[in-house]
């Protein structure tokens, strides 16, 4: 990649960047890390969304962000791949580190308070009325 093109790349991670900070601060408040770190393993979308108390397809929408950016692994259990439920997510050292005995509040302190969310919220995704990402 040449020199101009890594610039734009740059930008765009720079001009961006709240949205990350947003939908990271939003699954530490959810419990995510903290939920796949008590269970025993990989879990499904529906075990973490009865988890955490959140709908599964608001869910599903930040664990895309979330695996795609690293913070969770997305695995597929080959046994049941026609099934809704063959994926399964799984935690990375990253993830870990999220956990509210770890750098979870500290983040959360970094990001900002509740107020300045711009429109994701914890309370709007349990309810259903987030986009979730």
């Amino acid at each position: 990649m040449d020199e101009k093109a890594r610039a734009n790349v740059e930008i765009w991670k720079y001009a961006l960047g709240f949205a990350a900070m947003r939908v990271v601060k939003c699954a530490i408040e959810l419990g995510l890390p903290d939920a796949m770190e008590n269970h025993d393993g990989p879990m499904t979308l529906s075990q973490l969304s009865a988890a955490v108390g959140c709908p599964t397809g608001s869910l599903h929408r930040i664990m895309r962000f979330l695996t795609h950016n690293g913070i969770f692994k997305k695995e597929l259990n080959l046994s049941k791949s026609q099934d809704p439920e063959s994926f399964y997510y799984s935690q990375t050292a990253l993830s870990r580190l999220l956990t509210r005995d770890k750098m979870g509040p500290f983040v959360l302190v970094q990001a900002g308070p509740p107020s300045q969310s711009a429109g994701l919220t914890v309370k709007d995704l349990k309810s259903g009325k987030g986009s979730g990402v």
